[in-house]
């Protein structure tokens, strides 16, 4: 989706509303993609009247002129109330009502951790209103008192750049904001990372319940929405608050599992192993993670264990991300949802990990309309490429993997022939392997087990029916792990290579 410019600036903004009607301004506000509310309005013009020196209108145009208004970063979702970009320093400033030190400098430090990645500093103000005050953000991240002037002055030195809202948003990319605790298990123990407000508000709602109400929470999202930061990042701070916590992950326990059990502390189980290890273990409350791939058997097992001993449990799930046609059928998110009222389901919304493109490229790689507009995939994010052989293609896939790109094979049958058999390189990982983790550049093999059926002017992706797990579910698997960049290597499809191909101008 492609958002709309901004069409007004800070200065604009103030001029219009001495010649608007009062009952008009919210609408001319609206209509130019500024949502502000009133208060928020008039913490603007304190602000503003604080700094006013000389003739007002020459003012505003020298000192405020290409101040984006609540600028939000894509996906994100972060907001700066006041943020403008410029070649030697950007400035960002935090408007407050009131607000306390401690508020304030966690504020201003969130602030710095995502405007950290641009190319030149950033200053740190924040303007508080009810004692018409100022503070920035010191090297040595504590509070500064700066004067009305200081602010000029440094207003003043900033080389600004004229910056539309689509420059803006290319100098982010939402992939560097979401750290998986599998594969950055450093920086997720160090806590580099903040959540999304939307993240953050969920994992409150559950903290705030669990021990209040005694009841249980699923958490629902799809690919990239960040599930899995959110439960190990709730996981952590109920650890620090001396909760029992067992985590227990539906699939195979990859190396991140086995540090943060080792290394940190945690409580990981297999669900595999869980029916041997539970009762071993004085929990408090246990997580679930993966779960729209947890049999019946064993979800009622758990259930039943908790009711027995008291234990509160948090669900997390996806239920597009079933591999095999039992786990489709089981409908294993209705089974849960039975037992929870409807205020203790948290769905997220919004894709972080992927950008906007290769969100909408996976979407419209498994249904499309042959008519639909191609992407422009103008960094070659995403990339096709055609092998007559499965030799010539595999070694391809070999050279991209010496490269530093993650081959994703699927997983094949463990009881007779599988159709996958072919690609079924034992050095590389498998659908199930990489279930909840995320590499920044992954390449695929599709062979000739894909096609396109046609229905009208709409093609549908499906695979082999005679694959051990579900061949397109695993296809969906191994393509949304990708967080930066990726390769599908089409072999002996040269049909399916034409067709995919239209959904970019660039491949």
């Amino acid at each position: 989706m492609i958002r709309e410019e901004y069409t007004m600036d800070l200065a604009t903004m103030i001029k219009s509303e001495s010649i608007i009607p009062e009952d008009a301004y919210e609408e001319f506000l609206k209509r130019n993609k500024v949502v502000m509310k009133e208060h928020e309005l008039k913490t603007i013009g304190s602000f503003i009247s604080t700094l006013k020196i000389g003739d007002y209108n020459n003012f505003l145009e020298y000192y405020f002129n290409y101040f984006f208004v609540g600028y939000k970063i894509p996906q994100i979702g972060e907001e700066f109330d006041l943020l403008r970009f410029g070649t030697n320093f950007n400035v960002n400033i935090e408007l407050k009502r009131k607000a306390t030190d401690e508020a304030v400098l966690r504020q201003l430090k969130r602030k710095k951790h995502y405007l950290g990645i641009l190319n030149c500093q950033t200053l740190h103000f924040c303007y508080r209103e009810e004692d018409n005050s100022i503070v920035s953000l010191g090297d040595q991240l504590e509070l500064i008192k700066y004067s009305a002037d200081d602010l000029m002055s440094c207003l003043e030195a900033q080389k600004v750049l004229n910056v539309t809202l689509s420059d803006a948003d290319r100098l982010f990319n939402p992939a560097d904001f979401l750290i998986s605790p599998f594969n950055a298990t450093d920086a997720f123990i160090k806590g580099d990372y903040f959540l999304t407000q939307h993240q953050y508000k969920i994992q409150q709602l559950i903290k705030s319940d669990l021990f209040k109400n005694k009841e249980s929470h699923l958490i629902e999202g799809k690919a990239g929405t960040g599930k899995t930061l959110l439960i190990y990042n709730l996981a952590k701070e109920l650890m620090h608050e001396d909760k029992k916590v067992m985590i227990i992950h539906c699939g195979k326990l990859n190396d991140g599992h086995r540090i943060l059990n080792s290394k940190y502390g945690f409580s990981i189980q297999s669900i595999k192993s869980v029916k041997n290890t539970i009762r071993e273990k004085d929990t408090d409350i246990i997580i679930i993670d993966e779960c729209q791939r947890i049999k019946k058997q064993q979800l009622l097992f758990i259930q039943e264990y908790a009711k027995q001993f008291g234990v509160l449990v948090v669900y997390s799930l996806d239920p597009e991300q079933c591999l095999s046609n039992s786990e489709i059928r089981t409908k294993i998110k209705e089974e849960i949802i039975l037992n929870i009222p409807q205020s203790n389901v948290h769905r997220l919304k919004n894709k972080i990990r992927t950008n906007v493109e290769m969100a909408e490229f996976i979407k419209k790689f498994f249904k499309h309309d042959k008519n639909d507009i191609p992407l422009a995939n103008s960094n070659r994010n995403i990339q096709l490429k055609y092998f007559k052989s499965y030799n010539d293609g595999l070694i391809f896939w070999q050279k991209l993997s010496e490269k530093g790109w993650t081959p994703i094979k699927y997983t094949p049958s463990l009881h007779s022939p599988d159709p996958f058999d072919v690609i079924d390189e034992n050095s590389y990982n498998n659908s199930h392997d990489v279930i909840g983790q995320e590499f920044d550049k992954v390449c695929i093999i599709i062979d000739n087990n894909f096609n396109y059926q046609k229905e009208g002017d709409i093609l549908t992706l499906e695979g082999t029916n005679s694959s051990y797990y579900h061949s397109s579910k695993m296809l969906f698997q191994n393509m949304t792990r990708s967080r930066k960049k990726l390769c599908l290597i089409i072999i002996e499809n040269k049909n399916l290579f034409i067709e995919v191909s239209k959904l970019l101008e660039v491949i």
